[in-house]
């Protein structure tokens, strides 16, 4: 019989109260295996099972929360899964003695950073780049001179849509996602404001000029409108 994901985290946590060891959970597998659901799942499991008080419930909140946030920073589509993890992950569980979650380091591992210039066909960049641009509010969609998805060389070389996945209805959990850790109202908006500027960026486009003093090629901005939305 194959290992169950609640049946393991419940040796671990026990295994934890019982002996007042540290226990470790590699969660692993090929593309699309559903390593990013396991994950949920497990640490849902273990900040809400011997969590009842409303203190240690807000924080399990937190921890789910800053998970979500990740997924929207770290995941994409590829070609054999639609939420592929882009990135690893190491996060530390912190107990108190009676078993109530007192904490959570989450760090993060070798984010592919070529997808935000290069996606190959089929597949996406970034979910947060289309959450953004579906969802964003249109006073702050036009103060950052958001355009649609086709509108972005970083975005239109590759699928914009996939089926099954709400990027509208995602631009609003990744705004929850970010009350549940507290980022501010006006951090987020400077962070949206950050990922519009990459997206600008992408659009900046250069021609080869000789060089009169020289006499070699040089590369020159053909277009400055993207650089003055920057």
């Amino acid at each position: 019989m194959q290992p169950h994901i609640f049946a393991v985290a419940n040796e671990a946590l026990r295994n934890m109260l019982a002996q007042r060891q540290n226990q470790c959970m590699v969660i692993s597998g090929e593309s699309g295996s559903g390593k990013t659901e396991t994950t949920r799942h497990i640490i849902h499991w273990l900040t809400t099972t011997q969590n009842k008080r409303s203190s240690t419930t807000g924080l399990a909140q937190s921890i789910l929360g800053a998970g979500e946030l990740l997924e929207a920073f770290g995941n994409a589509k590829t070609l054999r899964n639609k939420n592929s993890s882009r990135f690893g992950r190491f996060i530390q569980l912190e107990y108190r003695q009676d078993g109530s979650v007192h904490g959570a380091i989450i760090e993060k591992y070798l984010l592919e950073k070529s997808r935000i210039t290069n996606v190959s066909p089929k597949e996406r960049s970034y979910h947060v780049f289309y959450y953004l641009i579906a969802g964003c509010p249109k006073p702050l969609y036009d103060d950052i001179d958001l355009l649609p998805v086709s509108g972005f060389n970083y975005l239109n070389q590759s699928a914009t849509t996939v089926d099954g996945v709400d990027d509208h209805g995602g631009f609003f959990k990744l705004k929850r996602s970010m009350i549940m850790v507290g980022i501010s109202e006006d951090l987020q908006e400077n962070i949206f404001k950050v990922l519009a500027a990459i997206l600008h960026i992408g659009n900046i486009t250069f021609k080869q000029q000789n060089n009169m003093r020289t006499s070699e090629e040089c590369a020159i901005i053909s277009d400055r409108s993207a650089l003055d939305t920057v």
